[in-house]
Protein backbone atom coordinates (compact mmCIF):
# COMPACT_ATOMS: atom_id res chain seq x y z
CA UNK A 1 0.00 0.00 0.00
CA UNK A 2 2.87 2.34 0.86
CA UNK A 3 4.50 1.70 -2.54
CA UNK A 4 1.23 2.53 -4.31
CA UNK A 5 1.01 5.85 -2.47
CA UNK A 6 4.58 6.72 -3.45
CA UNK A 7 3.87 5.80 -7.08
CA UNK A 8 0.69 7.92 -7.17
CA UNK A 9 2.56 10.88 -5.62
CA UNK A 10 5.39 10.61 -8.18
CA UNK A 11 2.91 10.44 -11.08
CA UNK A 12 1.08 13.49 -9.72
CA UNK A 13 4.30 15.48 -9.54
CA UNK A 14 5.20 14.39 -13.06
CA UNK A 15 1.89 15.57 -14.55
CA UNK A 16 1.99 18.87 -12.62
CA UNK A 17 5.53 19.61 -13.83
CA UNK A 18 4.54 18.64 -17.38
CA UNK A 19 1.57 21.02 -17.32
CA UNK A 20 3.81 23.81 -16.05
CA UNK A 21 6.35 23.14 -18.81
CA UNK A 22 3.61 23.45 -21.46
CA UNK A 23 2.41 26.84 -20.23
CA UNK A 24 2.67 29.11 -23.30
CA UNK A 25 5.08 32.02 -23.27
CA UNK A 26 3.24 35.31 -23.56
CA UNK A 27 3.88 38.75 -24.95
CA UNK A 28 2.15 42.06 -24.29
CA UNK A 29 0.54 44.07 -27.11
CA UNK A 30 -0.52 47.73 -27.20
CA UNK A 31 -1.93 49.52 -30.25
CA UNK A 32 -3.53 52.85 -31.16
CA UNK A 33 -5.81 53.41 -34.16
CA UNK A 34 -5.71 57.04 -35.33
CA UNK A 35 -7.93 56.57 -38.39
CA UNK A 36 -9.93 53.60 -39.70
CA UNK A 37 -7.93 51.24 -41.88
CA UNK A 38 -9.68 50.27 -45.13
CA UNK A 39 -10.68 46.60 -45.35
CA UNK A 40 -8.46 44.27 -47.40
CA UNK A 41 -5.95 47.06 -47.88
CA UNK A 42 -2.78 46.74 -49.95
CA UNK A 43 0.37 47.08 -47.83
CA UNK A 44 4.09 47.53 -48.41
CA UNK A 45 6.17 46.03 -45.58
CA UNK A 46 9.35 47.94 -44.77
CA UNK A 47 11.88 47.26 -41.98
CA UNK A 48 13.81 50.23 -40.61
CA UNK A 49 16.90 48.03 -40.35
CA UNK A 50 17.76 45.62 -43.16
CA UNK A 51 19.61 43.08 -41.02
CA UNK A 52 19.24 39.40 -41.88
CA UNK A 53 16.90 38.91 -38.91
CA UNK A 54 14.68 41.80 -39.98
CA UNK A 55 14.56 40.66 -43.60
CA UNK A 56 13.41 37.24 -42.40
CA UNK A 57 10.87 38.96 -40.15
CA UNK A 58 9.67 41.01 -43.15
CA UNK A 59 8.78 37.78 -44.95
CA UNK A 60 6.96 36.56 -41.84
CA UNK A 61 4.91 39.78 -41.77
CA UNK A 62 4.10 39.47 -45.49
CA UNK A 63 2.97 35.85 -45.09
CA UNK A 64 0.82 36.70 -42.05
CA UNK A 65 -0.78 39.64 -43.90
CA UNK A 66 -1.60 37.53 -46.94
CA UNK A 67 -3.13 34.85 -44.72
CA UNK A 68 -5.42 37.54 -43.28
CA UNK A 69 -6.53 38.62 -46.76
CA UNK A 70 -4.29 41.65 -47.24
CA UNK A 71 -2.41 42.32 -50.48
CA UNK A 72 1.35 42.87 -50.28
CA UNK A 73 2.84 45.11 -52.96
CA UNK A 74 5.93 47.31 -53.27
CA UNK A 75 3.90 50.26 -54.65
CA UNK A 76 1.03 49.97 -52.15
CA UNK A 77 -0.61 53.12 -50.80
CA UNK A 78 -0.09 52.05 -47.20
CA UNK A 79 3.35 51.35 -45.73
CA UNK A 80 3.77 49.03 -42.74
CA UNK A 81 7.04 49.94 -41.04
CA UNK A 82 8.56 47.91 -38.25
CA UNK A 83 11.54 48.21 -35.94
CA UNK A 84 12.95 45.57 -33.60
CA UNK A 85 14.93 45.85 -30.38
CA UNK A 86 16.45 43.18 -28.19
CA UNK A 87 17.33 44.23 -24.64
CA UNK A 88 19.65 42.00 -22.65
CA UNK A 89 18.66 41.10 -19.11
CA UNK A 90 20.35 42.71 -16.11
CA UNK A 91 22.24 40.61 -13.58
CA UNK A 92 23.24 41.43 -10.03
CA UNK A 93 26.22 39.86 -8.26
CA UNK A 94 25.15 39.03 -4.72
CA UNK A 95 28.64 38.06 -3.58
CA UNK A 96 30.84 35.00 -3.93
CA UNK A 97 30.91 31.92 -1.80
CA UNK A 98 34.37 31.74 -0.20
CA UNK A 99 35.66 28.37 0.97
CA UNK A 100 39.46 28.78 1.01
CA UNK A 101 41.35 32.06 1.51
CA UNK A 102 45.09 32.34 0.82
CA UNK A 103 47.17 35.12 2.36
CA UNK A 104 50.92 35.86 2.06
CA UNK A 105 52.96 38.68 3.64
CA UNK A 106 56.62 39.64 3.75
CA UNK A 107 59.47 39.53 1.27
CA UNK A 108 60.22 36.90 -1.34
CA UNK A 109 58.12 35.33 -4.06
CA UNK A 110 55.68 33.54 -1.78
CA UNK A 111 56.08 35.83 1.21
CA UNK A 112 57.64 35.01 4.57
CA UNK A 113 54.30 34.70 6.35
CA UNK A 114 51.79 32.48 4.60
CA UNK A 115 48.36 31.59 5.83
CA UNK A 116 45.57 29.36 4.54
CA UNK A 117 42.10 29.86 5.96
CA UNK A 118 39.30 27.31 5.54
CA UNK A 119 35.87 28.88 5.83
CA UNK A 120 33.59 26.18 7.27
CA UNK A 121 30.46 28.24 7.90
CA UNK A 122 29.45 31.83 7.19
CA UNK A 123 25.77 32.79 7.38
CA UNK A 124 26.29 35.75 5.05
CA UNK A 125 28.66 34.64 2.25
CA UNK A 126 28.58 30.86 2.77
CA UNK A 127 31.26 28.25 3.39
CA UNK A 128 31.90 24.50 3.25
CA UNK A 129 28.68 23.59 5.08
CA UNK A 130 26.34 26.28 3.75
CA UNK A 131 25.75 28.46 0.71
CA UNK A 132 24.96 31.66 2.58
CA UNK A 133 22.23 34.19 1.98
CA UNK A 134 24.09 36.29 -0.58
CA UNK A 135 25.89 33.70 -2.67
CA UNK A 136 25.68 33.66 -6.46
CA UNK A 137 24.21 35.93 -9.09
CA UNK A 138 20.58 36.71 -9.71
CA UNK A 139 18.44 38.11 -12.52
CA UNK A 140 17.20 41.63 -11.84
CA UNK A 141 15.34 42.05 -15.14
CA UNK A 142 14.90 39.33 -17.81
CA UNK A 143 15.96 39.94 -21.41
CA UNK A 144 13.11 41.00 -23.69
CA UNK A 145 12.33 41.63 -27.35
CA UNK A 146 10.27 44.54 -28.68
CA UNK A 147 8.63 45.19 -32.06
CA UNK A 148 7.35 48.66 -32.97
CA UNK A 149 4.89 48.70 -35.87
CA UNK A 150 3.16 51.54 -37.74
CA UNK A 151 1.00 52.00 -40.84
CA UNK A 152 1.29 55.26 -42.78
CA UNK A 153 -0.51 56.56 -45.86
CA UNK A 154 2.09 57.10 -48.58
CA UNK A 155 -0.01 59.77 -50.35
CA UNK A 156 -0.29 62.24 -47.46
CA UNK A 157 2.17 60.94 -44.83
CA UNK A 158 -0.55 60.49 -42.20
CA UNK A 159 -0.24 57.71 -39.62
CA UNK A 160 -3.28 55.46 -39.38
CA UNK A 161 -2.13 52.92 -36.80
CA UNK A 162 0.71 52.29 -34.38
CA UNK A 163 1.49 49.26 -32.20
CA UNK A 164 4.23 47.87 -29.99
CA UNK A 165 4.64 44.40 -28.53
CA UNK A 166 7.08 43.21 -25.86
CA UNK A 167 7.96 39.65 -24.84
CA UNK A 168 10.51 38.15 -22.47
CA UNK A 169 13.12 36.15 -24.33
CA UNK A 170 13.48 33.58 -21.55
CA UNK A 171 15.29 30.48 -22.81
CA UNK A 172 14.48 31.27 -26.45
CA UNK A 173 16.47 33.49 -28.79
CA UNK A 174 15.26 36.87 -30.00
CA UNK A 175 14.65 35.69 -33.56
CA UNK A 176 12.31 32.90 -32.48
CA UNK A 177 10.40 35.21 -30.13
CA UNK A 178 10.02 37.92 -32.80
CA UNK A 179 8.67 35.42 -35.35
CA UNK A 180 6.10 34.25 -32.80
CA UNK A 181 4.96 37.83 -32.09
CA UNK A 182 3.96 38.60 -35.70
CA UNK A 183 0.61 36.72 -35.99
CA UNK A 184 -0.80 38.36 -32.85
CA UNK A 185 0.15 41.83 -34.09
CA UNK A 186 -1.30 41.28 -37.57
CA UNK A 187 -4.49 39.90 -36.02
CA UNK A 188 -5.09 43.27 -34.35
CA UNK A 189 -4.14 45.38 -37.35
CA UNK A 190 -6.04 48.68 -37.35
CA UNK A 191 -7.50 48.18 -33.84
CA UNK A 192 -6.85 49.93 -30.53
CA UNK A 193 -5.49 47.48 -27.95
CA UNK A 194 -4.42 48.06 -24.36
CA UNK A 195 -2.18 45.62 -22.49
CA UNK A 196 -3.41 42.55 -24.36
CA UNK A 197 -1.58 39.28 -23.75
CA UNK A 198 -0.51 37.19 -26.75
CA UNK A 199 0.33 33.49 -26.63
CA UNK A 200 3.64 32.98 -28.43
CA UNK A 201 4.57 29.30 -28.07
Amino acid sequence: MKRIRILVTCLGLFFVSGAAAQTPQQGLLNAVAYDPLPAQVSVNVRPLNDSDENLALKQTFETALQERGYTVAADAQFVLTFETREVAGAWADRGRRTVIELDAHGEGVGGDQQRVRLNLFNSSSGGVFNRGREGGSGIVTPGHFRIDLSIDDRTNGERLWQAWAVADIGRSDGRRVSQAMVPGMVLRLGETVRQEQMDLF
